[in-house]
This record gives structure tokens, sequence and C-alpha cells, in this order.
């Protein structure tokens, strides 16, 4: 059961008093399809994202890596550390190539630090922060750890560098589901409703093992899909 009181308004939710399913924080290796349609539902993109979950139980850290590489020769890789007890942010690496964009980000309880690369220059900038913040790059992975209620709706303020700071997420477990995998297994999945400043949308999530299996995304400019492999 969640700590916080709950009532109509939402449940704001913060490392310090998120519970965790922790028995599925495991150590993982997953593979993931991205394909992005415009707003007439053109296929515009199709890309993989190759995920792996470590989990560093000595030093009480988790680490999230992901490889994403797309046609022509694009590819982008990044990495996230947290604590393993709650998942604070503590640190996170990423670069683009071969649009040369790098960031390197240290979280504290108050602020963000980012030493950032983009087009040639680079440009070191501090972000304030309210406490109980996480981060964006993870969360809509790290939502299937978390202890939900159905029917209750949550916030959480997560960073983004590229959102001057806060991208908070709004999200909501609708129901439970059975989804059909590539292999014509039928999976129980936790249906989950987000929205943030760039997106909105649904996550189905194995509720035996809290991976995300698939998304469906909506933007200003089209839509997405997600489909674990």
């Amino acid at each position: 059961m969640l700590l916080p009181f709950i009532s109509n308004a939402q449940v704001l939710l913060k490392p310090e008093n998120v519970v965790l399913n922790k028995e599925l924080v495991k150590t993982s290796h997953h593979f993931h399809k991205v394909i992005v349609f415009d707003s007439l539902g053109n296929k515009q993109e199709e890309l993989m994202n190759e995920s792996i979950i470590k989990i560093d139980s000595l030093n009480g850290r988790i680490i999230f890596s992901r490889f994403r590489q797309s046609p022509y020769g694009t590819h982008h890789l990044d990495t996230s550390i947290a604590q393993l007890s709650n998942m604070a942010p503590l640190n996170l690496s990423s670069s683009n190539n071969p649009l040369k964009k790098s960031l390197v980000i240290k979280f504290d309880e108050n602020n963000v630090k980012v030493h950032a690369f983009i087009k040639g220059k680079f440009k070191d900038t501090i972000f304030n922060m309210e406490d109980g913040y996480y981060d964006d790059n993870t969360i809509e992975h790290y939502i299937g750890y978390f202890k939900l209620l159905k029917g209750v709706k949550y916030r959480v303020n997560a960073f983004r560098y590229e959102s001057n700071g806060n991208n908070p997420y709004e999200f909501e477990y609708l129901f439970d589901d059975l989804l059909v995998t590539q292999n014509n297994n039928l999976i129980k999945c936790a249906v989950i409703k987000y929205s943030n400043k760039y997106v909105n949308g649904y996550i189905w999530y194995e509720i035996a093992t809290g991976q995300m299996l698939k998304e469906l995304g909506f933007t200003k400019n089209g839509s997405f899909v997600v489909i674990a492999f």
C-alpha cells in the first residue's frame, strides 16, 4: 500500500515515499522495436532499442544502459545510475552520433549539474529542482516496479535537459490486460495511462516481472509504438 493519503487529488510520488516491488528489480536484457508514424498514420521511421539493467548490490546501485540504432548510421547511447533502494537518480551520460551531442549529468538533492556538448560548443548549467525528483530518461521503466493502486492518479517530477529542467509525469493504473507476445503467448499486464510535456499514451507492464512490453504514444506530430522482443 502507498503511504501518502489518497484522495481525489493526485498522489505525488517521491523516492522517499514510493513503495517498490523489490522482487521485480533484477538484472535484465531486452530489445524493443520502435515504429514512428506521422499525423496521417504513415510510417516515418523504425529503429531498435537494446536495454540492459544491471544490479550493483554491493554499492546499492541500479544501472540502466540503452543503445538505440536507426537507419542511415544514427545511434544513441545512454547510461543512468540510480539508488537501488528507491530509484533516486545519481548520474546520467548520453551521446548521439553523428549529431555529436553529449550530456554528462550529476543529480543532487536540490539541483542538477549538466555538462553539455551541442553543435560544437560546451555548456555547463545548474538546474534547481524540488526535493524528490526522478530521471526522465528511465522513469518509464521504473514505473513497472512501483506498487500502484488502480484508479489513483499519480504524479512524479522528472528531470529532462531539453525541457529546461522538470518534465513532470502524470499516470494512472487503469486495468489488467492479457497481451499477446511475438510467440503467441498470453502475458498478464498492468496497463498504465501516462502523460508529460511531450507525449501521452499507454504502457503495458508485465505484472510478474515489471518489464515494459508495449507502449503506445501520441505526440503533437504523430504517434509511435514500442514492442518488446
